[in-house]
């Protein structure tokens, strides 16, 4: 089943992300609780940061993601895999997306940082969204015809696939 989107929508979401620096992808219920996908007890989380600068080689996103989660988020990510690099579009710069082992639930990470003295940047969340995921050009077919059926949001990302599974083969941590 295809949806599509109202361009309204679609240009305002657009919009939105040209102003937005740090974008860290984080998938939600329908009630607002944080779901890290089926990663929950392996405390898993996906996330991307559409604002890789251009000019940095692909052997350093690896780094530069690890950087960008101790500073940004206060923890230090195990088995950070690379799933994709996303050339630029009209939509946004260059982008890396990364699935990683984290030492904690999303809830116990953000938490944590709210609470910690360093002063960091406002967390900018994202809803986990067929149209986030339109505009970010993120759309494993699996992932995206969830997303776009309907239902109670919780339920499908349950089923949804292990994105490293749905990456293209190839693409591994540099």
């Amino acid at each position: 089943m295809t949806v599509t989107e109202p361009r309204a929508a679609r240009t305002d979401l657009i919009r939105a992300l040209t102003r937005v620096e740090r974008v860290f992808v984080i998938p939600v219920s329908a009630d607002g609780q944080l779901l890290l996908l089926r990663h929950e007890l392996a405390r898993g989380a996906y996330w991307t940061f559409p604002t890789v600068p251009r000019t940095l080689p692909r052997m350093h996103l690896a780094p530069l993601a690890r950087k960008l989660t101790r500073d940004e988020l206060g923890v230090e990510p195990t088995q950070l895999r690379l799933v994709a690099v996303l050339e630029p579009s009209r939509a946004h710069g260059r982008a890396a997306v990364y699935a990683a082992e984290m030492p904690g639930t999303g809830t116990q990470i953000i938490t944590n940082r709210a609470s910690h003295p360093i002063r960091r940047h406002p967390l900018q969340a994202m809803t986990f969204t067929a149209d986030t995921l339109a505009v970010l050009d993120v759309r494993p077919i699996a992932i995206t015809a969830l997303l776009t059926s309907g239902g109670d949001p919780a339920r499908n990302a349950m089923q949804l696939p292990d994105l490293l599974h749905a990456a293209t083969s190839g693409q591994d941590d540099r």
